[in-house]
């Protein structure tokens, strides 16, 4: 079995997001020239990445209790690393995995230039959808559900009776939510065009998988069955995300048909 409960949280503003930030509105002027080359996992968090950070280490306690997680896990990328050591959970209990670090940028792997940044949004818009898009010596997107299945087993073994947290990049915590919540490709190609979708993930989002029905304590069950989005960073008076219950749908023919209809192309 998975967890009792699984958070996924995405690291704090990085340097490089406050930097591509800038190329996209045209203000790459502003950028230090002592960022220009360096790899992105080298990137530590911006005062308002370290700000979110504590935000999100503050809203697990209040309302879940940091010391009631039993296992932490990190990405290998300095941002995440550094998110992790803003979460004041008590005890040697992080973990580093490589297989929820940030998918590949390959040729994109660091701050672009303007020219860089209009080859890559040209690429990217003109060769196929989110899901299967490879960046230049990069990674597919869907290729990180690969990897998160070595993270499973992990999960199955030793802590199926535990709560863990994940601190990782948000296209990996949107390949979990694919591979987790059972989306059909097409789908989550559609919930990713949309900033406000369940697979929208802000800087030190939280999402939060449970095997305890959230109104009954005494009903576990054996999968993750329920899940929610939540931003830290919302305002106190912001209503919390309600739960989702999760639900693996099958298919039957006339369904898939509909499906090929609302967004195959002829």
């Amino acid at each position: 079995m998975m967890p009792l409960n699984l958070f996924l949280l995405r690291h704090g503003q990085s340097i490089g997001n406050w930097a591509n930030d800038l190329v996209r509105t045209g203000r790459y002027s502003e950028i230090p020239e002592r960022l220009h080359g360096v790899p992105i996992w080298l990137l530590k968090l911006t005062p308002l990445g370290i700000t979110q950070a504590q935000q999100a280490s503050n809203w697990l306690d209040a309302n879940f209790g940091l010391n009631n997680i039993q296992a932490a896990i990190h990405s290998p990328f300095i941002r995440a690393i550094q998110t992790a050591s803003h979460i004041k959970i008590d005890g040697r209990i992080w973990r580093e995995s490589s297989f929820i670090r940030e998918r590949s940028w390959g040729d994109m792997d660091h701050i672009p230039t303007p020219e860089e940044y209009e080859a890559y949004q040209y690429n990217k818009v003109h060769k196929s959808p989110d899901l299967s898009w490879q960046p230049p010596n990069g990674e597919i997107l869907m290729s990180l559900t690969d990897r998160l299945t070595h993270v499973y087993g992990t999960m199955h073994r030793q802590h199926s009776k535990d709560n863990v947290l994940w601190v990782m990049h948000g296209e990996s915590i949107v390949a979990t939510k694919i591979d987790l919540e059972r989306f059909h490709l097409v789908t989550a190609n559609h919930l990713i065009a949309k900033k406000n979708s369940i697979l929208y993930i802000p800087n030190c989002g939280i999402t939060q998988y449970t095997r305890v029905n959230p109104w009954d304590e005494r009903d576990i069950r054996q999968h993750l069955m329920w899940v929610r989005e939540l931003d830290p960073m919302d305002p106190p008076e912001k209503p919390q995300q309600i739960w989702r219950s999760i639900e693996r749908v099958k298919w039957n023919t006339e369904e898939l048909s509909t499906l090929v209809n609302a967004y195959g192309i002829d």
